[in-house]
């Protein structure tokens, strides 16, 4: 209620019917309809400061999206979303649930730059290795000698995937854009102000990125085609080691254990 006035409406309108399927007494409908509704109001930029944030995060996605609707409003109706409200509700991060509005306009408005889907995939994948990495214990170790039916995964704050190769180029023309403009954030205001422009084409083959903490952030490693498809194996969480190996087309087996050891020994990968 504190973000989407719209809401807030409904519930003083019809508080049974807004609230229906949340777990709250009638004492407690009751205390938010007695609410004087001016309350939930008295920080305007509230959703603007918090819209900011979360496209910190997500900044080239967002700068493409924006391109493509050529409106703010686009972006902020995030907080009359089924996304925001099912997040606030589950008490989920707010950084995913913004990821899956921006992949639901993503669909809805189709730009044709063709590398919007993977820009997205990227920053949520990053924006997610951020809270593993908060969340993680740094006390914690997973050390154990290597023996492929054991159960692995891949550490807090890594995670790989495969991208169109322009991806990277892409995120890298926008990053260029925002700080071009932010030079004198002024300029927004001319006919004449920077526009973004220069967006690679789609190279239509794919590379594997590695996301992992460096220096307290994530940041991004190619790694080539063996050991990238070994860690998408490990992506989707515990797996046992002799099972990811069936994941990898055209390495051998030897090298696929060469390949485990060194990863575990890096840290990239942890015994289970």
């Amino acid at each position: 209620m504190l973000f989407d006035p719209a809401f807030v409406a409904s519930v003083h309108d019809d508080p049974l019917q807004a609230l229906d399927g949340l777990d709250l007494t009638d004492a407690e409908i009751e205390n938010l309809v007695a609410t004087d509704r001016r309350a939930w109001g008295h920080d305007p930029l509230r959703r603007l400061r918090t819209l900011r944030t979360l496209v910190d995060e997500f900044k080239a996605s967002s700068t493409m999206l924006l391109a493509a609707t050529r409106s703010v409003a686009s972006l902020d109706a995030f907080f009359s979303s089924i996304e925001f409200h099912d997040a606030i509700q589950s008490r989920r991060s707010l950084a995913g649930a913004f990821a899956e509005f921006l992949d639901r306009m993503r669909a809805e408005h189709d730009p044709a730059d063709g590398l919007l889907e993977d820009v997205l995939r990227l920053e949520a994948t990053m924006a997610r290795c951020r809270r593993e990495l908060d969340r993680a214990d740094p006390a914690e170790t997973f050390a154990g000698p290597f023996d492929p039916a054991r159960t692995a995964m891949l550490s807090p704050g890594h995670a790989a995937g495969r991208y169109d190769a322009s991806v990277v180029e892409a995120v890298n023309a926008v990053e260029r854009y925002l700080f071009e403009v932010g030079l004198m954030p002024a300029v927004a205001l001319c006919d004449d102000a920077p526009r973004l422009a220069g967006l690679p084409e789609p190279a239509r083959t794919r590379v594997h990125l590695l996301a992992l903490p460096a220096d307290g952030s994530i940041s991004l490693m190619p790694v080539d085609d063996d050991y990238g498809a070994l860690l998408v194996a490990f992506s989707g969480g515990p797996r046992r080691i002799e099972d990811a190996f069936g994941e990898v087309e055209g390495a051998s087996y030897d090298d696929l254990v060469t390949m485990t050891e060194s990863l575990l020994e890096e840290g990239v990968l942890r015994i289970h």
